[in-house]
């Protein structure tokens, strides 16, 4: 009993020292949040060469991993580790991502890029010769096209992909149509390892084609940029990021738009383009002023930003 005064002091230390538990709990997320940012920064590294693809799909998963559940971003970095573990030939790892990406994707109400996810894994699923899960993703894609939350546009869009609509009717075609068209032709070039910059092209292709509003054009721009960084065209993959960053802007996606101006000023960083660094860099910090962000999502801007020109 003689030890019970300094034990007693030495709990009432801890607990007045102790930081609030909702300090605390900030701070983990917080950490998460760098963490994810960090392994996404490895990712951009790793997929400046082909022979790394594979590794910046699993950063990107990873990365994804470390976002909460209501963090958009991390849709966005499924979807590119689906399209990077196509292009690396790991089909059946691509299936798997792309239909995580859908699932991430519907639990946050982003009806659009869902059905887009689960398609995209469809068409993958079907050139693996899996019928029953094509059919399988194909069914939760043409579920999801009954939302009241799609336009009449959006729900035939999703319709005319799961029922695999053909545009032969050439000039008669829609611009959708000529899209999904477009879409399916980039994904089988993406699969064929020496044929990146055509599925890239193929892909701003599509994209020209979307409406402004359509969150997919900006995920597919993405993709594009990322395989003309592989097929060795940093120029042409600085501009496609660029535009991704545009398209998510004029959206009013403004997270979305910072990152992919920073992926842009990454590529232009390690190809000692210190001009556009500083203008897209420029562009970053205008966003990151804007009323529509929180004070958290500006630092997360800024320290990607401390990343890129450090």
């Amino acid at each position: 009993m003689k030890h019970s005064g300094p034990i007693l002091s030495i709990v009432l230390l801890v607990v007045a020292t102790a930081p609030p538990a909702n300090v605390a709990a900030q701070r983990a997320v917080t950490d998460s949040l760098a963490h994810a940012d960090s392994l996404r920064q490895r990712a951009i590294e790793f997929q400046a060469a082909p022979a790394t693809f594979y590794q910046a799909a699993i950063a990107y998963k990873d990365a994804a991993r470390y976002r909460a559940g209501t963090d958009a971003i991390a849709v966005g970095d499924l979807i590119l580790a689906g399209h990077l573990l196509n292009a690396a030939g790991q089909p059946q790892e691509a299936l798997a991502t792309l239909e995580e990406a859908a699932e991430r994707a519907r639990s946050l109400g982003d009806v659009v890029r869902a059905a887009k996810a689960y398609l995209d894994a469809a068409f993958v699923a079907d050139a693996l010769d899996r019928g029953a899960d094509a059919q399988r993703l194909g069914t939760s894609a043409e579920m999801l096209a009954s939302s009241p939350l799609l336009s009449d546009e959006q729900r035939e869009d999703i319709l005319r992909r799961v029922y695999r609509a053909s545009a032969e009717e050439g000039a008669m075609a829609t611009d959708q149509q000529r899209a999904d068209s477009l879409h399916d032709e980039a994904l089988r070039a993406q699969a064929n390892q020496s044929d990146w910059e055509t599925a890239g092209r193929l892909f701003v292709a599509e994209a020209d084609l979307r409406p402004a509003t359509d969150p997919g054009a900006v995920d597919v721009l993405i993709v594009a940029a990322n395989l003309f960084y592989a097929a060795e065209l940093p120029l042409r993959a600085r501009e496609v990021f660029e535009a991704a960053g545009e398209r998510a802007e004029a959206a009013g996606d403004l997270m979305r738009a910072a990152r992919a101006y920073l992926d842009a000023a990454t590529v232009a960083e390690q190809e000692g383009d210190d001009a556009n660094v500083r203008r897209l860099v420029e562009k970053v910090d205008t966003l990151s002023e804007s009323p529509l962000l929180s004070e958290a999502q500006r630092e997360r801007i800024r320290q990607r930003v401390r990343r890129v020109t450090n």
